[in-house]
């Protein structure tokens, strides 16, 4: 694999130190990063030449890790613009009867999409639906996953497990899939239980009710799930952990956790989350219900963003997503200061590889981390001057259309704002077809919204 040096500019490292070097250099070489620092790079101390490596010249430009999605949905890409009644149902209802070649299609456009956006690694879950049989639902994930892989973007896969309990051709199922793919580079797995407690539909609220058989449904399926030795994924709101934890205490020990949305939670259970220390994936599009997540980050609980494919109706640009998630804290506390920009970008990058346990090898430009690397354009009308302050510029004023390179591993996938990775003739084909087919269901009156000014809009 060839080396790039990105030169001239802005380096924004994330490391421990959270150094920013103004004029600075970062070598990659072989998927790595090999060096990171101020100044030009005297390739004479390595014994190399530099004619082995692609100089990118970044003048104007901030150059820093590649962003990280904690959170998204398989086939909910293509439906995040569709304007539905009861939206979530009726997805659900139309994903489980969609043949699985229209998940490899979703795949590349989710995947396509994310990197156009500057995100490197994205995690898309699939749930695993009660009216879902069990060979469309391994089908749709080999089949999403081979259309991500196209794009060469860093995959974490959620695979669902069922509502019910697993019993072991459940298992025996997951595990030869998993093992299918376990010599694949950039990709990682993880187990989607869906709501940690009660039925996948429902997203918790100030009046929710757990019954008894609700309780130790989940304790089982935790119980089986954690058998896999796999790191585990769940949707949480108000409750949840605390009857599971006055029920069975033991659950949370032995695996790597990451709950999401956190929506209406209990101090009592944001203090037993930071006592397990179970990463919070936070959805800021989910915000109409109440996050406490202001209350999570000062107790010290590991916490990221996660943009749901921009499924709830909310924007898909990253920085804009920490932008909300910036105001909604502001609003709450009155204080024009909470979540400042250093620490938006930080649950977009280095907290965000700390929640996924992948802090290692990715989430900051530092030697020996795996080359996942961005460079944003400072010098649009929006941005300049930035002066000393390339982080307040761009988090307050930059977008993904100031996106003008992104690397994943080494690979240069987007190169002065254009995509490298053309579409194939049937590939677009496949793409279109299935939009339009999409969109000739929702033009369906049932598939409307009714009673809203947008009406006329619907389904366009």
């Amino acid at each position: 694999m060839g080396g790039y040096i990105f030169k001239n500019g802005c380096i924004v490292t994330m490391n421990p130190e959270r150094q920013i070097f103004s004029r600075g250099t970062v070598v990659v070489r072989d998927g790595e990063i090999a060096w990171v620092g101020d100044g030009e790079w005297d390739s004479k101390q390595n014994v190399v030449s530099k004619s082995e490596f692609t100089e990118i010249d970044c003048e104007g430009k901030c150059v820093l890790p590649g962003l990280i999605d904690c959170g998204g949905y398989a086939g909910f890409g293509y439906l995040h613009h569709l304007s539905l009644e009861e939206k979530e149902k009726k997805a659900k209802e139309l994903l489980c009867k969609l043949p699985t070649d229209f998940y490899q299609a979703e795949g590349r456009c989710v995947a396509r999409q994310r990197i156009g956006l500057g995100y490197t690694t994205g995690v898309i879950n699939y749930p695993w639906f009660d009216m879902e049989e069990k060979e469309h639902h391994l089908e749709k994930i080999r089949e999403s996953l081979n259309g991500q892989r196209t794009q060469g973007i860093r995959m974490i896969a959620g695979v669902g497990i069922p509502a019910r309990e697993m019993d072991k051709s459940d298992k025996e199922e997951i595990l030869l899939l998993i093992k299918e793919e376990e010599k694949s580079a950039r990709f990682g797995w993880r187990l989607y239980l869906g709501n940690l407690v009660g039925e996948q539909g429902r997203h918790g609220g100030l009046n929710k009710k757990t019954s008894q058989e609700e309780i130790d449904l989940s304790i089982k399926r935790i119980r089986t799930a954690k058998e896999l030795k796999m790191p585990l994924t769940a949707n949480v709101f108000k409750n949840d952990v605390a009857v599971l934890v006055n029920a069975a205490e033991d659950i949370w020990e032995g695996n790597e956790w990451l709950f999401q949305y956190g929506n209406d939670l209990t101090y009592r259970e944001i203090m037993e989350i930071a006592r397990h220390k179970i990463a919070i994936a936070h959805a800021v599009e989910e915000t109409i219900r109440y996050c406490p997540f202001a209350e999570m980050l000062e107790r010290g609980i590991p916490c990221a963003l996660m943009n749901e494919n921009g499924f709830r109706g909310g924007s898909l640009d990253p920085f804009q997503t920490a932008r909300r998630a910036q105001m909604i804290e502001q609003l709450r506390f009155d204080d024009l200061y909470y979540l400042p920009v250093g620490k938006q970008l930080e649950l977009m990058t280095v907290d965000a590889a700390k929640a996924l346990g992948m802090d290692k090898e990715i989430g900051s430009l530092e030697v020996g981390k795996r080359a996942d690397i961005i460079t944003v354009d400072l010098r649009r009308a929006r941005t300049t001057p930035f002066y000393d302050m390339p982080v307040h510029r761009l988090m307050m004023d930059g977008n993904s259309s100031h996106l003008m390179d992104v690397m994943v591993d080494g690979e240069l996938l987007v190169e002065k704002g254009k995509l490298l990775r053309e579409r194939m003739a049937f590939e677009e084909e496949q793409e279109d077809l299935w939009a339009q087919k999409l969109k000739r269901i929702l033009r369906r009156e049932r598939n409307r919204y009714k009673n809203t000014v947008g009406r006329a809009y619907a389904g366009v």
